[in-house]
């Protein structure tokens, strides 16, 4: 609507503009015609009443009029001969100046007193040196063409408008209304209220940005409940360790604890100042990681040899359980080209929940293979398994599954998600169908596809 109303005041300056330079242009092809016969009638090949004869027809077939005039400033010729000729007699001298020297003169004149005498004119030397032509027509005739141009212009405006109208205002609420739903919702959202949906059916591009934007709003609940949960967590596990501490060193400041056990509190301390330390390394580990500022020392590594040492080392913690831990691989060798400590660490959270998670005299296997030229190492144990709605989210931080009830912050299997895949792998997990535990896999891309 707003630019068929800037259409509307340009077209008229635009046809005004264009409509006075058609007409001076056809005033200047007539005084050709005039010039020619003039020229004809100066020579001596046409009398004067020949020559009114040929300008009348000229006047008559463009529908102008035409002056001659003599250099005394008299009229010898008017096809007119009505009053617009009085306000071109007035202004004869100063068109004669003007004409001075030049081909062709245009000009509109005006009549103050009387705006209906205004002419638009156009003035020639003629050949035969004591006449010269004028061609002009009344402005108003010019301006009742455009006056006819611009009905027409805002008739079809008119009509446009009425036909459209109706069609662009359901559109603007058909596009604007859900967007400004959407717009408080964002509010909503700004303010930490996440729990909110965008109702729609429609199948269009709105509707697509209405789905985008509930499953935008349904993971930022998702995540402020993790991480409630999490700040939860972890004010538990920071908690349990620093009561601990606090506990024993104020015993033994108050000197309640005996000397000759002294040593042992001190280990307990000692104890629950590296739980913390643990804690701590995790956050930084995962915030790092999630930043991509942790570089990987990437050098030759042999996968079997890895899990053989972190089953060596937690063969103590399994066997106290009386769990047996085993190894199974179906090569000599698997080599990778990884960061050795990264890889260990990745290990040690899975085998030490494998074993954490496996029942009393349970068993945990460790085996690996080679598949679509990536290194399989698969961790089995025999604990309860992990529920069906928690496998998709196990490895997301934060989550700690719904049925382990055990303690902890829920960090290490999304850190190891993330070192693996900074190794280009990827991990997964599933149920056992025969122990009813779980499996988790690890997929490296074997060394010859790095470096090949």
């Amino acid at each position: 609507m707003l630019s068929i109303g800037c259409l509307n005041l340009i077209i008229p300056w635009f046809f005004k503009d264009y409509l006075q330079k058609q007409q001076e242009d056809n005033l200047k092809g007539i005084l050709y015609q005039v010039e020619e016969i003039v020229s004809a009638y100066g020579e001596g090949y046409l009398s004067f009443n020949e020559l009114e004869r040929s300008i009348t027809v000229i006047d008559q077939s463009a529908n102008v009029h035409i002056c001659l005039f003599n250099m005394k400033n008299e009229i010898i010729f008017n096809s007119e001969g009505g009053t617009n000729s009085v306000s071109l007699v007035k202004q004869l001298e100063k068109i004669r100046n003007q004409l001075t020297g030049k081909e062709f003169f245009c000009s509109v004149i005006k009549d103050p007193k009387q705006p209906t005498l205004d002419i638009m004119l156009v003035a020639i030397n003629t050949s035969t040196e004591d006449i010269f032509a004028v061609a002009f027509i009344p402005v108003a005739d010019v301006n009742e063409w455009l006056t006819e141009i611009l009905r027409l212009v805002w008739l079809s405006s008119a009509i446009v408008l009425l036909i459209t109208g109706p069609i662009l205002y359901w559109l603007s609420k058909h596009i604007t209304r859900p967007l400004l739903d959407m717009e408080k919702l964002a509010k909503k959202m700004s303010e930490g209220d996440f729990d909110c949906q965008m109702e729609t059916k429609r199948q269009d591009e709105i509707g697509s940005l209405a789905v985008t934007f509930n499953q935008m709003a349904m993971e930022l609940e998702r995540i402020e409940k993790y991480r409630q949960e999490f700040l939860a967590n972890v004010s538990h596990e920071l908690r349990t360790p620093l009561t601990s501490i606090r506990g024993f060193v104020q015993g033994l400041l108050d000197g309640n604890i005996s000397p000759e056990k002294t040593e042992y509190y001190l280990l307990r301390v000692y104890s629950e100042a590296e739980r913390l330390t643990y804690i701590v390394n995790d956050l930084l580990d995962l915030a790092r990681l999630k930043a991509g500022q942790v570089e990987l020392k990437r050098e030759p590594l042999d996968l079997w040899t890895a899990c053989r040492e972190v089953a060596e080392g937690l063969h103590l913690a399994a066997s106290q359980r009386n769990i047996s831990l085993t190894c199974h691989f179906s090569s000599d060798k698997a080599m990778i080209a990884g960061d050795y400590y990264r890889i260990i660490q990745v290990l040690v959270n899975l085998l030490d929940n494998a074993i954490k998670f496996t029942k009393p005299d349970g068993q945990v296997v460790i085996s690996g293979e080679l598949a679509d030229k990536e290194w399989l190492i698969h961790i089995k144990d025999q604990g309860s398994g992990i529920a069906p709605e928690d496998l998709a989210k196990i490895f997301d931080r934060f989550y700690r599954g719904t049925v382990t009830g055990i303690g902890g912050t829920g960090l290490g299997l999304a850190i190891s998600r993330l070192l693996i895949e900074a190794h280009g792998g990827r991990i997964t997990v599933k149920r056992a169908s025969d122990t009813g535990g779980s499996i988790f896999t690890i997929y490296l891309p074997a060394l010859q596809i790095i470096y090949n």
